[in-house]
């Protein structure tokens, strides 16, 4: 019995040391070939992962590659919820204080042509081409942007600086929004009459609301004039209002976008509300039709400036959210396979629409007010003297007509107010939300723990911005907002453009004889028809740089300086540093970029720089590569690095 135990024991060695002989063997060949060893796994492991899903089918693509198992990627809980994210973040305070005013100003229905222009050959490219991208690599702006085009790492950190900034002081007229709704509580609204307590004696009977948002919405004197050498006192009320909006805010993102992806179904969606009853409203009241008369009435002189084009421009960079790495950082969440490329589209119709339509409603209610000042459709330069934009129609014109109204001024302030909060709110979970993003795609430890992101940045934000809440804290607003919120955004937007279509799409397409992009819309099973591909393309190549190369410069030049060029030195010379504080980090990124592959041993020859790294692609999604030519360029690539240098190139550091 020994002996024949002893005998299988041998044979059993034998066979076990003959297979695993075998096995190193074939390991070794595929070595040689270049093609890793596949070890046993479970037919579950090897099984089809489901589109846009980090299941059994990632980890076998992490099995077969001797690579780890890709973590669990945070995804919204339905399409609805990245739509309405989107839409949200998209219509913003610009649509109802800007664009109408915009409109009016550039003549008229005239106005239409160069934001229709704007709208067809920069608006709609960039955010298709933003949210196609995010979504296709599942990063933030900043990885995004490294890992596409290794070259262009310094353009994700100076979007997401931007936004950052803009956030900063958007939020504080946020709060301004929150005090008048606050403030409104009473039956006798308090900006009505220059006869309420603490009304200087400035305050003008056509428009008391305006002494009124100087008094207690910037909180200081209506009698010193603007300057900066005396900042102002504090101003309590509006401190808590500006607490209490970075509480919304925190809170809304404590969970990131499972706890967003929520609140924006009612934030994103009252907006359409409100504004169709206050269109309803304002068109029944008397002078109405002169309000729109001067909405829309053409004046085709005006296309000959080219302020009215670098406007158009502007107005839909900020409006549709471009440039801005918000969408990028939204769509990085979308499931691999979602319609993104059709949500984009409808974002940008709808955004638009809503723009013109509350025109309408804002005209209609200021026509109301000439109406009561005796002004016709003849006195356009007495219309003027109170059609204001920004702040001064939301805060100061659009009030007072509010008070004036013949019936329940109280109900239609709280809505007005109550829309302007929400339209605030969506455009802040986009700002901050991009910046989380790109936090936790630095540290992906943290990603179960995003409230140890979110809370931190919103307090340290939070303490940067109290600047703003003093007495001439709108002067310091204002420059900021001229900064960050004009031309720095066309030259985001051209060099996002150059990135993607030159570096990104051009040498694939020599090569291939097809649009990268498209071949990447392809792999996430989005249909995109064929005039819309010709469209894409002309546009990516061609139109879209030559556009924002021409109206960038145009703007650049005319720029009068900050604050139309009215602020002392130091004022030009903050709003300059602001400015060159973000665009400069796109130059530095390439030096920091060659700098870091020459001294570790990297090619830095053009192709080497603008070809996409090892990380670039689906699996940030837990999917394998789909399309043969992607594989095929993914290949050749990865044979060319190997040739060339023995260092991995995953991602080439944290910048």
């Amino acid at each position: 019995m020994d002996k024949k135990d002893d005998e299988k024991s041998k044979k059993h060695k034998n066979k076990k040391h003959k297979k695993d002989k075998k096995h190193k063997k074939k390991g070794h060949k595929d070595k040689e070939k270049n093609i890793p060893s596949v070890h046993p796994v479970s037919s579950k492991a090897l099984s089809k992962p489901e589109s846009g899903s980090v299941g059994s089918g990632a980890e076998a693509t992490a099995l077969v590659s001797g690579g780890k198992l890709p973590e669990k990627k945070e995804t919204w809980g339905n399409r609805l919820e990245f739509f309405f994210s989107l839409l949200g973040f998209a219509i913003g305070l610009g649509n109802v204080w800007r664009f109408p005013f915009l409109c009016y100003k550039n003549g008229g229905g005239t106005f239409l042509i160069p934001y229709v222009f704007m709208l067809v050959f920069v608006g709609l490219p960039i955010i298709m081409l933003e949210v196609g991208i995010g979504q296709y690599s599942g990063y933030g702006p900043i990885e995004t942007f490294r890992e596409m085009v290794p070259i262009a790492c310094g353009l994700g950190f100076a979007e997401v600086a931007n936004a950052y900034i803009i956030g900063l002081y958007y939020i504080v007229i946020l709060s301004w929004a929150f005090l008048y709704l606050f403030e409104g509580f009473t039956s006798t609204l308090p900006w009505s009459t220059c006869k309420t307590e603490g009304a200087s004696v400035l305050c003008d009977e056509d428009n008391p609301a305006g002494d009124y948002m100087l008094r207690t919405a910037f909180g200081h004197n209506p009698l010193a004039s603007p300057n900066w050498s005396y900042y102002g006192e504090f101003n309590g009320k509006l401190f808590g209002c500006y607490a209490l909006a970075w509480l919304v805010v925190c809170l809304s993102l404590l969970q990131g976008i499972k706890s967003s992806g929520k609140v924006v179904y009612f934030t994103a969606t009252f907006p359409f509300l409100v504004i169709i009853i206050l269109f309803i409203r304002g068109i029944t009241l008397e002078g109405a039709g002169t309000g729109i008369y001067f909405y829309l009435t053409p004046d085709f002189s005006k296309l000959g400036q080219a302020s009215v084009w670098t406007d158009a421009a502007t107005q839909i960079f900020f409006s549709v959210g471009c440039a801005l790495g918000g969408n990028i950082a939204y769509s990085s969440y979308n499931k691999f396979d979602h319609p993104g490329h059709r949500d984009a589209i409808l974002v940008a119709l709808i955004n638009c629409g809503f723009s013109l339509f509350s025109g309408f409603a804002v005209f209609s209610t200021l026509g109301f007010m000439a109406h009561k000042q005796g002004i016709t459709t003849n006195d356009r330069d007495e219309f003027e003297s109170f059609a204001k934009a920004g702040v001064a129609l939301a805060f100061s014109v659009f009030p007072t007509a509010i008070a004036r109204m013949p019936a329940s001024p109280p109900a239609f302030s709280f809505l007005f107010f109550s829309m302007l909060i929400t339209l605030g709110l969506d455009s802040m979970f986009g700002l901050v939300e991009n910046v989380i993003t790109s936090i936790i795609n630095f540290w992906p430890d943290l990603r179960e723990r995003k409230w140890m992101v979110t809370v931190p940045l919103c307090i340290v934000s939070f303490l940067l911005g109290i600047t703003m809440i003093f007495g001439q804290g709108v002067q310091l607003l204002t420059v900021l907002d001229e900064a960050c919120g004009s031309f720095t955004l066309l030259i985001f937007g051209l060099v996002e453009v150059l990135v993607v279509g030159c570096a990104y799409g051009i040498p694939y397409f020599i090569k291939h004889r097809r649009d990268r992009l498209m071949d990447n819309w392809d792999e996430m099973k989005n249909w995109v028809p064929l005039p819309l591909k010709f469209y894409w393309m002309a546009c990516l190549y061609c139109i879209t740089p030559l556009v924002l190369v021409g109206f960038t410069a145009v703007k650049i030049a005319t720029f009068p300086g900050f604050q139309e060029g009215g602020g002392p030195p130091g004022v030009q010379a903050m709003g300059s540093l602001t400015v060159l504080f973000t665009v400069l980090m796109i130059p530095v990124g390439v030096i920091y970029r060659i700098i870091y592959r020459q001294m570790n041993g990297m090619p830095i020859d053009p192709m080497s720089l603008i070809s996409p790294t090892d990380k670039w692609g689906p699996q940030a999604h837990g999917q394998a590569m789909k399309s043969g030519v992607q594989q095929e360029d993914k290949k050749d690539y990865g044979d060319k690095k190997k040739h060339e240098s023995p260092k991995k190139d995953l991602g080439e550091g944290k910048v």
